[in-house]
Protein backbone atom coordinates (compact mmCIF):
# COMPACT_ATOMS: atom_id res chain seq x y z
CA UNK A 1 0.00 0.00 0.00
CA UNK A 2 3.34 2.16 1.08
CA UNK A 3 4.74 1.75 -3.04
CA UNK A 4 1.17 2.53 -4.05
CA UNK A 5 0.71 5.67 -2.41
CA UNK A 6 4.77 6.49 -3.22
CA UNK A 7 3.70 6.36 -6.83
CA UNK A 8 0.37 8.17 -7.11
CA UNK A 9 2.92 11.25 -5.58
CA UNK A 10 5.81 10.84 -7.43
CA UNK A 11 3.40 11.17 -10.60
CA UNK A 12 1.61 14.10 -9.40
CA UNK A 13 5.23 15.62 -8.60
CA UNK A 14 6.37 14.87 -11.64
CA UNK A 15 3.33 16.61 -13.07
CA UNK A 16 4.05 19.60 -11.25
CA UNK A 17 7.60 19.26 -12.34
CA UNK A 18 6.69 19.25 -15.89
CA UNK A 19 3.91 21.89 -15.80
CA UNK A 20 6.37 24.50 -14.30
CA UNK A 21 8.89 23.74 -16.65
CA UNK A 22 7.15 24.36 -19.51
CA UNK A 23 5.53 27.24 -18.30
CA UNK A 24 8.89 28.57 -18.01
CA UNK A 25 9.94 27.29 -21.30
CA UNK A 26 6.96 29.49 -22.85
CA UNK A 27 7.98 32.49 -20.69
CA UNK A 28 11.48 32.49 -22.09
CA UNK A 29 10.36 31.43 -25.72
CA UNK A 30 7.88 34.53 -25.73
CA UNK A 31 10.60 37.06 -24.23
CA UNK A 32 13.26 35.78 -26.75
CA UNK A 33 10.37 36.88 -29.54
CA UNK A 34 10.26 40.38 -28.30
CA UNK A 35 12.22 42.88 -30.52
CA UNK A 36 15.21 44.26 -29.31
CA UNK A 37 16.35 47.62 -29.19
CA UNK A 38 12.59 48.94 -29.08
CA UNK A 39 13.23 52.89 -27.01
CA UNK A 40 10.00 53.37 -27.56
CA UNK A 41 6.70 51.53 -28.81
CA UNK A 42 2.99 53.20 -27.94
CA UNK A 43 -0.51 53.58 -29.79
CA UNK A 44 -3.40 55.68 -29.00
CA UNK A 45 -6.77 54.75 -29.94
CA UNK A 46 -9.08 56.83 -31.94
CA UNK A 47 -12.67 57.03 -30.31
CA UNK A 48 -15.44 55.39 -32.58
CA UNK A 49 -12.21 55.14 -35.61
CA UNK A 50 -12.81 58.49 -35.62
CA UNK A 51 -10.07 61.23 -36.06
CA UNK A 52 -10.75 64.89 -36.03
CA UNK A 53 -8.17 67.07 -38.63
CA UNK A 54 -7.92 69.37 -35.15
CA UNK A 55 -7.01 66.41 -32.59
CA UNK A 56 -3.31 65.72 -32.80
CA UNK A 57 -1.79 62.59 -31.26
CA UNK A 58 1.00 63.15 -28.76
CA UNK A 59 3.64 61.48 -27.92
CA UNK A 60 6.53 61.90 -25.91
CA UNK A 61 9.96 59.83 -26.51
CA UNK A 62 12.85 60.40 -24.24
CA UNK A 63 16.02 60.14 -25.60
CA UNK A 64 19.59 59.60 -23.62
CA UNK A 65 21.76 58.32 -25.94
CA UNK A 66 23.08 60.68 -28.54
CA UNK A 67 25.61 58.73 -30.33
CA UNK A 68 22.77 56.05 -31.53
CA UNK A 69 21.12 55.89 -34.65
CA UNK A 70 17.37 55.85 -35.03
CA UNK A 71 14.91 54.25 -37.06
CA UNK A 72 11.36 56.07 -36.66
CA UNK A 73 8.13 54.20 -37.45
CA UNK A 74 4.75 55.18 -38.04
CA UNK A 75 1.66 52.59 -36.70
CA UNK A 76 -1.57 52.52 -38.43
CA UNK A 77 -4.81 50.57 -37.53
CA UNK A 78 -7.24 51.28 -40.01
CA UNK A 79 -10.45 49.75 -41.09
CA UNK A 80 -11.61 47.21 -44.08
CA UNK A 81 -14.37 49.95 -44.68
CA UNK A 82 -11.59 52.70 -44.88
CA UNK A 83 -12.88 54.90 -47.72
CA UNK A 84 -9.25 55.85 -49.14
CA UNK A 85 -6.05 54.00 -50.53
CA UNK A 86 -3.53 56.61 -48.39
CA UNK A 87 -2.78 58.51 -45.73
CA UNK A 88 -1.59 62.36 -45.34
CA UNK A 89 0.08 62.76 -41.79
CA UNK A 90 1.65 65.97 -40.58
CA UNK A 91 3.93 65.31 -37.61
CA UNK A 92 5.84 67.93 -35.84
CA UNK A 93 8.85 67.20 -33.07
CA UNK A 94 8.99 69.78 -30.44
CA UNK A 95 12.77 68.83 -29.49
CA UNK A 96 14.04 69.63 -25.51
CA UNK A 97 15.40 73.10 -27.18
CA UNK A 98 12.03 74.23 -27.97
CA UNK A 99 12.33 73.96 -31.76
CA UNK A 100 9.72 72.48 -34.07
CA UNK A 101 10.17 70.81 -37.15
CA UNK A 102 7.14 70.07 -39.07
CA UNK A 103 6.77 66.90 -41.74
CA UNK A 104 3.85 66.32 -44.16
CA UNK A 105 4.22 62.76 -44.79
CA UNK A 106 2.05 60.16 -47.04
CA UNK A 107 1.65 56.51 -46.41
CA UNK A 108 -0.47 54.03 -49.17
CA UNK A 109 -2.39 51.56 -47.06
CA UNK A 110 -3.28 49.82 -50.37
CA UNK A 111 -2.03 48.33 -53.46
CA UNK A 112 -2.75 49.58 -56.57
CA UNK A 113 -5.26 46.90 -57.09
CA UNK A 114 -6.97 47.86 -53.71
CA UNK A 115 -5.70 44.75 -51.14
CA UNK A 116 -4.90 46.31 -47.86
CA UNK A 117 -0.83 46.37 -47.25
CA UNK A 118 -1.52 45.67 -43.01
CA UNK A 119 -2.32 42.87 -41.08
CA UNK A 120 -5.06 42.03 -40.42
CA UNK A 121 -5.34 40.81 -36.99
CA UNK A 122 -9.05 41.45 -35.50
CA UNK A 123 -11.91 41.10 -38.00
CA UNK A 124 -11.60 44.18 -40.35
CA UNK A 125 -8.54 45.92 -38.85
CA UNK A 126 -5.50 46.40 -40.44
CA UNK A 127 -2.43 47.00 -39.11
CA UNK A 128 0.54 48.36 -40.96
CA UNK A 129 4.02 50.05 -39.23
CA UNK A 130 5.55 52.84 -41.95
CA UNK A 131 9.17 53.62 -42.22
CA UNK A 132 9.14 57.12 -41.30
CA UNK A 133 12.55 58.29 -40.44
CA UNK A 134 15.74 56.30 -40.67
CA UNK A 135 19.50 56.91 -39.30
CA UNK A 136 17.68 59.51 -37.20
CA UNK A 137 20.43 60.95 -35.00
CA UNK A 138 19.28 63.06 -32.00
CA UNK A 139 21.70 66.20 -31.29
CA UNK A 140 21.17 66.62 -27.55
CA UNK A 141 19.58 63.75 -24.46
CA UNK A 142 16.04 65.19 -23.57
CA UNK A 143 12.30 64.79 -24.36
CA UNK A 144 11.42 64.90 -27.91
CA UNK A 145 7.77 65.50 -28.22
CA UNK A 146 6.52 64.12 -31.22
CA UNK A 147 2.46 65.28 -32.71
CA UNK A 148 0.53 63.34 -35.08
CA UNK A 149 -2.39 64.82 -36.77
CA UNK A 150 -4.35 63.87 -40.00
CA UNK A 151 -4.10 65.90 -43.20
CA UNK A 152 -6.47 64.43 -45.52
CA UNK A 153 -8.91 67.12 -47.06
CA UNK A 154 -11.55 65.89 -44.61
CA UNK A 155 -12.60 67.57 -40.95
CA UNK A 156 -13.24 64.06 -40.10
CA UNK A 157 -11.20 60.94 -41.40
CA UNK A 158 -13.27 57.82 -40.50
CA UNK A 159 -11.58 54.24 -40.87
CA UNK A 160 -9.02 54.76 -38.48
CA UNK A 161 -8.89 53.19 -35.31
CA UNK A 162 -4.83 53.89 -33.74
CA UNK A 163 -2.19 55.82 -34.35
CA UNK A 164 1.36 54.93 -32.99
CA UNK A 165 4.86 55.99 -32.69
CA UNK A 166 7.74 53.19 -32.47
CA UNK A 167 11.47 54.39 -31.99
CA UNK A 168 14.12 51.31 -32.06
CA UNK A 169 18.14 51.86 -31.79
CA UNK A 170 20.47 50.90 -34.87
CA UNK A 171 23.05 48.46 -34.09
CA UNK A 172 25.36 47.54 -36.59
Amino acid sequence: MVKIIDKIIMRRVNNILFKVAFILFIIMFCSSCTEKNVVFNDSYPLSNYEWNKNNCVDFSVDIQDTATYYRLGILVRNEGNYQYSNLWLFVDCLTPDSIVVTDTVQFFLCDDYGKWIGKSSIGSLYTTTFLYQDSVKYSMPGSYKYSISQAMRHDILYGIANIGLKVVSITE
